[in-house]
């Protein structure tokens, strides 16, 4: 199961191994939820013990603070017996943020440094962290 994952999309199809020929399905539930962000979903608490989701395994999707368990190595499964805030929040995007704001600082500071250079470069100069470097010729005579 796991070998074929990894070269096809298994989400939308279920695989008999072995010999059993009486396969009981569970009857699933809508789950209910808002969406207050792309990373962040409130969930009515279902009437079943576990929630299934269809989307690839990923460890950093947490419901209440806890990682999911691997349903068939695929999906991303939770066991909501002891669900209590129902938020699940994908906690890999606190990274991203920041670093879409050092990016975002490190840009301001570049067109800060641009236009102070092109409107007062005796200014620019004089400050010691925006010297030009010495040429080569001057350490080496």
């Amino acid at each position: 199961m796991l070998n074929i994952s990894k070269t096809k999309d298994t989400t939308s199809v279920v695989f008999v191994i072995g010999n059993e020929t009486k396969i009981q399905a569970s009857k699933g539930q809508a789950l209910n939820y808002t969406g207050d962000s792309p990373v962040m979903y409130l969930l009515d608490r279902p009437s079943k013990r576990y929630i299934v989701f269809s989307w690839r395994y990923s460890e950093d999707w947490k419901l209440d603070g806890k990682p999911p368990f691997a349903n068939f190595g695929v999906t991303n499964a939770y066991n909501i017996s002891d669900m209590k805030r129902n938020t699940l929040y994908y906690e890999r995007f606190n990274i991203y943020l920041i670093g879409y704001l050092l990016s975002g600082i490190a840009f301001i500071f570049l067109i800060f440094y641009i236009l102070m250079k092109k409107s007062a470069p005796e200014l620019v100069y004089n400050l010691p962290f925006f010297r030009e470097p010495h040429s080569y010729k001057q350490y080496h005579h």
